[in-house]
Parts: C-alpha cells; sequence; structure tokens
C-alpha cells in the first residue's frame, strides 16, 4: 500500500517564529534577559547571510508600493530546525537559499545558536527568540530529530491530539501572541490540513536608543511617497555620533540601539534612485561605514505586514524540493513522506523618539567603528527607504522598506 504523503507546516513570522524555546530563555515562558557574555570579533557566517535578507524582503515587496517589514532572523531559526530533519538535495537547497553557498548542516546549527545567544547580550534590549515544534500525537518523529533541535537551537516540543484541530491551532496563535507580548495574533488564519507538525519561531525586541531624540524636537513634515504625493509626517532630528557611509547610490546611516549591540540601518536611495533600484547594490557590498557627526532628520513610522503564504518566494529562491510531496526527503525526521504545505510570517515594527519595537512570528507546516569623527553630515529622509535592525556582528533581525507614511 502507498504511504500517505504528510505536510510539514512551516508558519514564519517576524517578530515572532514559531520554533520552541530560544536559548536566551531560562524557563517555559516568553521571556529574554541579558546575559553580558561577550560575544565574538568576528562572525563571517552572517556576511554570507545577508544576502538572503535583501532576497527575502525583494520577494515578498516585489517593488510594490507599500510598506512592508520581515524578519530573516526568524525565517533562519524556523530553517534551521526543519533543516534538522532534512537530507539530500532538500538540505542542500536550504542551506544554499540561506548561505548562497552550500554549507553543512553543523555549521548552520552554530550559526543560528549563536544568533539566540548573542540577541539575549545587551542588558538594556528587552529580546527574545523561542522556538517550538508542534506534534500531531499519531504522527512518528525521530527522536534525533527533536533532541537536535531542543538541545542545539533550544525548541520546545509540544505534543497535541489533533494537529488540524481549532483547540490547536488556538494553541499555536496564543504561543505566538504570548511570546510578542501581544504583537502578534492570529498567525494561522486557518486550521492545518493534514496531520504532521508545525514549526514555529517567535522573535520579539524592544530597545532604546543609544542617543534619544528629544520629543521638542520633533516638528511638522512632509514625506514624499513613492507614488509622489505629499503627506504629513512628524519628523524626529537629533544631531549624533553614528556610522554613515555614501555609496553612490544610496546613503547609509546606522542608529545605536541599547549598549550598540543593535543598531537601526536606514538606507536612503540618491535623488533618481529608488528602493527597489539600489537593493542589489545593497546587496553585493560589504557596507563598511565610518564615524560621522551626523544630523539628521526620520519621521516617526510604524510598518505591520502579513506575508500569508510565503512558499512561491521561497522557492524563487532556491527552496523548491522541500515543497515537492516527490521529490522532498524528510528522512531524517520521520519514517514517513513529508513535504512542506506552507511557510507563513507576520511582522510588526514602530520606530519613535524614544527606539524601537519589533515583533515578529514565522511558522512552517508540515503535510561600532572606535575613534572620532571623520566629518559632519546631513541625512534627511523625506522619501521612500529602506531599513533593516541590526545585530552589529552583521545578520539581519528585520528588514523593511517604507514607501508612505
Amino acid at each position: 500500500m502507498k504511504k500517505l504523503i504528510r505536510k510539514i507546516c512551516c508558519l514564519m513570522c517576524a517578530g515572532a517564529v514559531m520554533a520552541g524555546f530560544a536559548a536566551c530563555s531560562s524557563d517555559d515562558g516568553p521571556d529574554g534577559g541579558g546575559s553580558g557574555q561577550q560575544p565574538p570579533r568576528e562572525f563571517p557566517e552572517s556576511v554570507k547571510i545577508a544576502k538572503f535578507s535583501t532576497d527575502l524582503l525583494g520577494g515578498v515587496w516585489k517593488g510594490e508600493d507599500k510598506n512592508v517589514v520581515v524578519s530573516p532572523f526568524s525565517m533562519y531559526q524556523a530553517f534551521a530546525m526543519l533543516a534538522n530533519g532534512a537530507d539530500g538535495n532538500t538540505l542542500r537547497e536550504i542551506t544554499g537559499a540561506i548561505y548562497g553557498s552550500r554549507v553543512t548542516l553543523d555549521v548552520m546549527n552554530t550559526v543560528c545558536a549563536d544568533q539566540l545567544t548573542y540577541l539575549c547580550m545587551d542588558p538594556e534590549v528587552n529580546a527574545s527568540s523561542l522556538n517550538s515544534i508542534w506534534v500531531d500525537s499519531t504522527f512518528p518523529v525521530y527522536d534525533d530529530f527533536i533532541n537536535k533541535n531542543r538541545d542545539i537551537l533550544s525548541a520546545q516540543v509540544k505534543t497535541v491530539d489533533d494537529i488540524t484541530s481549532d483547540d490547536s491551532r488556538e494553541q499555536i496563535n496564543r504561543w505566538v501572541e504570548e511570546a510578542t507580548d501581544g504583537d502578534i495574533k492570529d498567525l494561522l488564519s486557518g486550521n492545518v490540513e493534514g496531520r504532521g507538525a508545525v514549526l514555529v519561531n517567535a522573535i520579539r525586541l524592544a530597545g532604546f536608543w543609544k542617543e534619544e531624540f528629544d520629543e521638542n524636537k520633533t516638528v511638522d513634515g512632509i514625506f514624499t511617497t513613492s507614488t509622489g504625493q505629499k503627506v504629513p509626517s512628524r519628523v524626529m532630528r537629533n544631531e549624533l555620533s553614528c556610522t554613515y557611509a555614501d555609496h553612490g547610490s544610496y546613503r547609509v546611516v546606522r542608529l545605536p540601539v541599547g549598549n550598540g549591540i543593535f543598531d537601526f540601518e536606514i538606507v536612503l536611495p540618491a535623488e533618481g534612485e529608488t528602493p527597489a533600484s539600489i537593493i542589489p547594490a545593497y546587496a553585493a557590498n560589504s557596507q563598511k561605514a565610518e564615524q560621522y557627526l551626523v544630523d539628521i532628520s526620520l519621521p516617526k513610522f510604524s510598518v505591520e505586514y502579513d506575508c500569508g503564504s510565503l512558499k512561491n518566494v521561497l522557492k524563487s529562491l532556491g527552496i523548491v524540493d522541500a515543497f515537492d510531496p516527490r521529490r522532498s526527503d524528510f528522512s531524517k525526521m520521520t519514517s514517513e513522506r513529508l513535504f512542506v504545505s506552507d511557510v507563513v510570517q507576520k511582522s510588526k515594527i514602530s520606530v519613535d523618539e524614544q527606539g524601537v519595537k519589533a515583533s515578529s512570528g514565522t511558522g512552517l507546516i508540515y503535510t561600532s567603528s572606535a575613534g572620532g569623527n571623520i566629518g559632519r553630515v546631513e541625512f534627511v529622509v523625506d522619501r521612500p527607504f529602506l531599513f533593516f535592525l541590526r545585530n552589529y556582528l552583521g545578520y539581519h533581525l528585520f528588514a523593511g522598506v517604507v514607501n508612505t507614511l
């Protein structure tokens, strides 16, 4: 008798990703904290995976006249859990799409485990990333798959009687909502189809600027949208020492968050350019920057985005076999035939005078420069721009575009 091909439900959300409890959480609740541990001086893998964030953003956004935010970090974590059950070409496509070259599963696990550790290093930033694996009680899963994700990625395994039920959907949604302080609600809009497993990662981060904006200096301004419309904005103003670079087709400024382990990078296209036109140059650039005294004018904004199904976006990035019932290879997870039925993500970010708050959830469904300032520049953000919330090691927690206010 032909074996039933089951589905893996992969649900991914910016700020909240369903994938179990992260290494920075010491209990069974969605709480993070600072460890005070010092990171290594170099983190070369982060350079390789930086391009994945721009590919993901570009695939979701498609250059349209809208605001978008995604969480590459959440996607890394969810796919690392998935990769621990994959083999053959399915595994090679997952690692290749994220790193741009074929690397071992051990490297991917090490990088993602380190990401969880470094996320919680700044006591001035409230951050956590939680991973969970939700398994149907009738679905056989190898102990090695569970143990790897639990030991390396701190994933908590939750068994439910029927993964396709209303109750299971509500449990998963409640978990994500709690893990993101209520920011990400109803990650799963419908019940899972077909028994199998759901992998979830949830990430949240809230941090004050290292040098806060004075609310008394916030003024009314005008923002020119991607369609040329002039709309009112509330413009925050500050003069601070931070890293800055002019790459010709775009300029970059990085505003330190907390103690400086994180920064909020603003990528402003030059006159005549657009956010879409500069993405290739940004993705290929080493992104070196130097210390400047920057007079910055930045509009307050918030973006909330539901990516819906990411299956076609991820296929375009090279993850193909995982979604094909005939070619997928998850033989290190279960004896059953499995494929990924869908990947979803919701993300949210807000920026004001105090700092940055961001949250995201992702689900997979189986069925600072040292030294003085070089100069002084003016940086006025009054037209569409890209933004990236980064760890100083280089990887992107969140990526987005603002086309209108």
